[in-house]
């Protein structure tokens, strides 16, 4: 039968293994503002829910009991000690001044902390300090730790101790030159981090912490000059809006910084600001965060993007198509192209196909959803309204796509699913022929300025893309055909200014664009076509708009040319001024009335 005794704390605790002495080790001849056979003890009342009220032992034989406040032992003579302290210790404050560089190691954090919910400038400016303590002392209740560990250069690594009530952890270890690794510490009460390893320039990798409490990253993981590597998913339920100077001189990969964007977009946060300089810049996949991120209001800045030369896109196995649901199916074609198709392929399940010259079918292990990755010589993809058109979703990056090739007769016709995020321009320079390029691909919002100053041929290009809402000032200044070119663009409201002066023909250009509004002026000044049947029937045009457009059709001087538009509003007498001039010149006109 076993008893019920009482053999009190300390003998238990020495019984099991533990020791509750708070134990740290001292130089009393290091530097310090007591003299060199001394060390003070520094303490704060503030934030402590028990008073102090400690026994001291030393590793000279002293034992001094009773303290209630700051004490300073006086050892026989100059050296390295060790201190003992036994009962209610729950806050030491160095505060970078007194005998901070005489503290050498804390062995043992035993009571340390426990009726305190301050560390506020705890051990700050101890140089000199390690942490060799396996135990994690009773940080359980502490809310501030506001630049507790600011200035322990010695340091290379740092306890798990219990943080789970910190709230404020400003400036904490900034300054933590030599610290390598960093635990995973529970964060996920803390709203404060502005500044917290700012001058780590040791630490390489970070850790997965929970930050999702937290309001204000200003400065946090500032010239950290060794980070590199940062986890994937850090910010993704975060609130904070605040990044600025988060990252700068910083050594991150392209995949830490890709990570950090992507994960910032995640949150949903918006109107943010976010700053990284030093290391590598972002790949496609950050930049498409940054548009994301952009959209919603933040300011971005970091290393200048990696230009990415591999075609990215996304595809559904599992949409219609002419192969099996666990596969798609690479359209070429070798039309216009001026070096032959040779090409790599990754893909984001992991498999690698290498010197590919034409049409391929890749097969997934499972129906999904997967990125496809080309590189080398990849001039011309053609779906033609056809095969597995209705598979591809995304081009994330276009990378080497187009180059060699001057034509992109039906490329992208038909895929209604596809959106375009990528952020570079992709290598269309030399291709004359746009003709029905992105006909139908209804999901496109927004089109990428890429470089059309060769195009020649732009009839039906943009054909029903019915949810494009914006077209940017891409060069046409070349083109002579644009015969339907944004028929049916139905979301379209505004058009901006393109030079289309050697443009020919402009039948049905404009056509069933049901919501265009707003035309700009000036449009055909210069221009020479007299085709322009049609160009704007079933439009909604103000009668700004067709007054500009008539107006300009006058100033250009062509003459026995022929013009139609139908909706939106009738021209107004300047307009009408313009029809008559025009009609002396041999034109057909006809205009709402």
């Amino acid at each position: 039968m076993i008893g019920r005794f009482n053999i009190g704390w300390g003998y238990f605790t020495e019984l099991i293994g533990l020791d509750e002495r708070f134990i740290f080790t001292v130089k009393t001849d290091n530097a310090g503002t007591s003299l060199d056979t001394q060390f003070t003890i520094p303490t704060s009342t503030t934030g402590i829910t028990e008073p102090f009220l400690y026994d001291i032992e030393t590793s000279d034989g002293q034992t001094i009991t009773g303290v209630t406040g700051n004490h300073t032992i006086t050892f026989p003579t100059a050296g390295t000690y060790d201190v003992k302290i036994s009962g209610s210790f729950p806050y030491i404050r160095f505060n970078n001044e007194g005998d901070n560089l005489k503290l050498l190691d804390i062995k043992n954090f035993g009571i340390y902390a426990l009726g305190s919910k301050s560390q506020d400038r705890a051990f700050n400016g101890c140089s000199n300090l390690v942490i060799n303590a396996t135990d994690i002392g009773h940080f359980e209740n502490v809310t501030n730790f506001y630049v507790a560990w600011e200035g322990c250069t010695s340091l290379t690594t740092f306890p798990l101790i219990d943080t789970s009530s910190g709230n404020n952890f400003g400036f904490a270890w900034q300054g933590c030159t030599s610290l390598t690794t960093f635990p995973l510490l529970d964060t996920s009460s803390v709203g404060n981090f502005v500044f917290t390893w700012f001058n780590c320039t040791s630490l390489t990798t970070f850790p997965l912490l929970d930050t999702s409490s937290c309001t204000n990253f200003g400065h946090t993981w500032r010239n950290c000059t060794s980070l590199t590597s940062f986890p994937a998913n850090a910010f993704d339920t975060n609130i904070a809006s605040n990044y600025t100077s988060a990252f700068n001189s910083t050594n991150l990969t392209t995949q830490s910084i890709d990570d950090i964007l992507v994960s910032l977009d995640t949150s949903g946060v918006l109107n943010g600001t976010f700053t990284q300089s030093g290391g590598e810049g972002p790949s496609y996949i950050g930049s498409i965060a940054i548009n994301n991120l952009t959209a919603k209001g933040w300011t971005i800045t970091t290393t200048t993007p990696v230009t990415s030369e591999e075609f990215v896109f996304t595809v559904k196995t599992d949409n219609a198509g002419t192969s099996g649901t666990n596969q798609f199916t690479i359209p070429t074609n070798t039309t216009g192209i001026t070096e032959p198709f040779l090409y790599d392929i990754e893909t984001s399940d992991g498999q690698t196909i290498t010197g590919v010259t034409g049409d391929t079918t890749i097969t997934f292990p499972t129906a999904g959803t997967y990125d496809v990755k080309i590189s080398g010589s990849f001039p011309y993809i053609y779906f033609n309204n056809a095969g597995d058109k209705l598979k591809l979703l995304e081009i994330k990056n276009f990378g080497i796509y187009a180059l060699d090739s001057t034509s992109q007769l039906s490329a992208f016709w038909g895929c209604s699913n596809l959106i375009i995020s990528a952020t570079d321009i992709g290598h269309f320079e030399n291709v004359t022929d746009f003709q029905s390029a992105w006909n139908r691909c209804s999901s496109l919002t927004s089109f990428p300025l890429i470089d059309t100053s060769s195009g020649l041929v732009f009839t039906q290009t943009w054909q029903s893309c019915t949810n494009l809402i914006s077209l940017p000032l891409i060069d046409t200044s070349n083109g002579l055909f644009f015969s339907y070119t944004w028929r049916a663009c139905s979301s379209l409201t505004t058009f901006p200014l393109l030079d289309t002066s050697n443009g020919t023909n402009f039948f049905k250009a404009w056509e069933f664009c049901s919501s265009l509004t707003s035309f700009p002026s000036n449009a055909f000044d210069i221009n020479i076509a007299s085709n322009y049947i049609d160009a704007f029937l079933s439009t909604n045009l103000t009668t700004q708009s067709i007054d500009d457009i008539l107006v300009s059709l006058d100033t250009s001087g062509v003459l026995n040319g022929t013009f139609a538009q139908s909706g939106g509003q009738a021209p107004s007498a300047t307009g009408q001024t313009a029809i008559t001039n025009l009609v002396g010149k041999g034109w057909t006109i006809t205009t709402t009335t």
